[in-house]
């Protein structure tokens, strides 16, 4: 049997048949449903379905052996509880839409690369368990129909449009940082974000570049690692951050960043001037401010410690004064020690 791979931009759909086995096989791939091998394998080109005439029985996997390629992925009426596995590279050039009645066990990188608007991830509960994802496709669209839950991925926007639509993301790390032409809209989105890590060396939050266009909406944040770590550079506007790490948190952004409300659980440094709503310190825990810059506040500063564990606030280098600024109203705080802060 001779295996090809055709590289035709006129393909269009290809359909799995044959039960389970190797996505490099290409007698498992028909130009119909149910229909006759064609033996050949999808290339970026090709849109791929599984359904209902894929799978004639239980336990069946689709193993991603070797690098793959497609157009847009689609498990729309798979029956029988099908399995996508492997841990080779797969490249999807447009949508991926998954079946709530299949397992996912498959743990390789993924890279959405389409360079067109109008794509859509939809995972129907389905946990994707891969190390890394990627979204690099210039001019590229990906937008969310329901919860990305990913929670052992760093998930990397390089290059296009990603659009979380009021959607939970669970994830490990979350990044922007290549230059690209990106822009990322969340809407009342949700982030959990489970990296725990020196913040010098693992951000669970790291977004920077002129070249990204973010719309943050009504969006949390939540960083919610044993050391939660938070860095924006060159963006300017975020709703709520949530920093609830038990051992240690940082919140690096560039001067002028501007938060709704940030709350914080643990100790914590803050660099780069900011301004807050309502800024949350928990209570007995110390807080170091960057010196030699200014910390704004339009609403509260929430900061009680006890008379026994008070929170300390302190400008990161002694002697170098920290500002904290109110244009109006007044900052209430007990139990508090302060040192260098004008």
């Amino acid at each position: 049997v001779i295996v090809c791979a055709f590289n035709n931009a006129n393909a269009t759909d290809l359909y799995w048949i044959g039960n389970g086995g190797n996505w490099s096989d290409g007698t498992r791939w028909s130009l119909t449903s149910g229909g006759s091998s064609f033996n050949g394998i999808p290339t970026k080109n090709d849109n791929v379905y599984f359904d209902a005439n894929s799978f004639g029985g239980g336990g069946q996997t689709v193993t991603i052996n070797q690098e793959a390629f497609c157009k847009s992925m689609n498990w729309t009426g798979a029956t029988n509880t099908p399995t996508l596995g492997g841990s080779s590279t797969l490249n999807i050039y447009g949508s991926m839409i998954l079946n709530s009645a299949m397992n996912v066990t498959y743990t390789g990188t993924i890279y959405f690369k389409s360079n067109n608007p109008g794509n859509i991830i939809q995972t129907f509960g389905k946990t994707l368990l891969s190390g890394q994802i990627f979204f690099d496709g210039l001019g590229g669209e990906w937008t969310l129909q329901d919860n990305l839950t990913a929670t052992n991925s760093d998930i990397s926007l390089d290059k296009g449009s990603f659009n979380t639509n009021s959607k939970t993301v669970s994830a490990h790390r979350f990044q922007s940082i290549s230059g690209g032409i990106c822009f990322l809209t969340l809407g009342a989105s949700t982030f959990n974000l489970k990296s725990s890590g020196d913040h010098y060396t693992e951000w669970g939050w790291y977004v920077s570049g002129s070249n990204l266009t973010l719309n943050s909406g009504t969006s949390t944040i939540n960083l919610i690692g044993a050391s939660g770590n938070f860095r924006s550079y060159s963006i300017r506007e975020y709703y709520n951050v949530n920093l609830t790490g038990a051992t240690l948190g940082s919140l690096n952004c560039s001067d002028n960043t501007v938060f709704h409300n940030v709350s914080f659980a643990s100790d914590a440094s803050l660099s780069g001037s900011a301004t807050f709503n309502d800024i949350t310190l928990a209570g007995g825990k110390t807080y170091s401010f960057s010196s030699n810059t200014t910390f704004t506040f339009t609403g509260a500063l929430n900061a009680t410690g006890s008379c026994s564990t008070p929170t300390q606030i302190f400008s990161s280098s002694p002697g170098a004064a920290e500002t904290f600024s109110k244009y109006s109203g007044n900052i209430t705080i007990d139990n508090v020690r302060l040192r260098d802060i004008t």
